[in-house]
């Protein structure tokens, strides 16, 4: 159990599960989704960001027909 020193985000996705993602002393971050905790590094949260976005934008464009 880390010490939150800010809350990033919080939502609820439209089944009621919770996810939220902290930064923590320390510098690690805390995505919880649902019962579930993952813990990373900035770097590693940062890429994981990255490449989500990348992976929406594709699916969008996948979409569209682009």
């Amino acid at each position: 159990m880390g010490i939150i020193e800010q809350k990033i985000g919080r939502v609820n996705l439209a089944d009621n599960t919770t996810v939220q993602i902290e930064h923590n002393v320390g510098g690690s971050v805390h995505l919880h989704i649902g019962k579930v905790r993952l813990n990373f590094s900035q770097e590693e949260f940062s890429k994981l960001a990255m490449v989500l976005d990348e992976g929406s934008h594709d699916l969008l464009d996948h979409k569209d027909g682009v």
